[in-house]
């Protein structure tokens, strides 16, 4: 496997070949390669997202972990939107705006109401929807909520399929 920084590259059998991919891919970079033995190899595929730096009305400037989430619109066109990375969020919540270009009629979800940070809830309704992670294709139960709210992706559906680490408030990581 070749590792830049703090990423997996490249991957294979060919030692020389995964090597002058990673170097083709970064050549301004330093590329490790190194050998796993067969039987302590777990990782399939790593895939790493940085913190995003936000406003917080009570700290100041803030990074938080977020990661990218690639859909498909009604059309068929794939988007990306970010969400924040909630490991207490029983279940992945998304904006009607999302909801909107998925051409999901929110009403039609299995309606729950989700209590937050003081009290506040929110009623939403919740889909199966096909989404994309890292290049990783997951099938997760996401609520849409009739007002807009931030992105979240949560524990049970979305973390708990993969192995998961916040690296030193700069990026958080996913392995599958």
């Amino acid at each position: 496997m070749a590792i830049v920084g703090r990423g997996v590259v490249a991957h294979g059998k060919d030692g020389k070949v995964v090597y002058d991919k990673a170097q083709k891919k970064f050549p301004d970079q330093r590329v490790l390669v190194a050998q796993v033995p067969l039987r302590e190899a777990m990782v399939l595929w790593l895939v790493c997202f940085p913190f995003l730096k936000q406003k917080s009305e009570a700290l100041g400037m803030v990074v938080r972990p977020f990661a990218k989430i690639t859909l498909k619109s009604s059309t068929g066109k794939s988007f990306d939107i970010v969400a924040l990375v909630d490991s207490g969020a029983d279940v992945s919540l998304f904006s009607r705006s999302v909801a909107r270009i998925l051409g999901i009629a929110v009403r039609r979800g299995k309606p729950k109401v989700f209590h937050g940070l003081g009290g506040g809830q929110v009623e939403a309704y919740i889909h199966r929807i096909d989404l994309e992670l890292g290049g990783i294709r997951l099938k997760a139960r996401v609520a849409f909520p009739e007002v807009e709210v931030p992105n979240i992706l949560d524990r049970l559906d979305i973390l708990k399929n993969s192995s998961w680490r916040f690296r030193d408030e700069e990026e958080v990581c996913f392995e599958f």
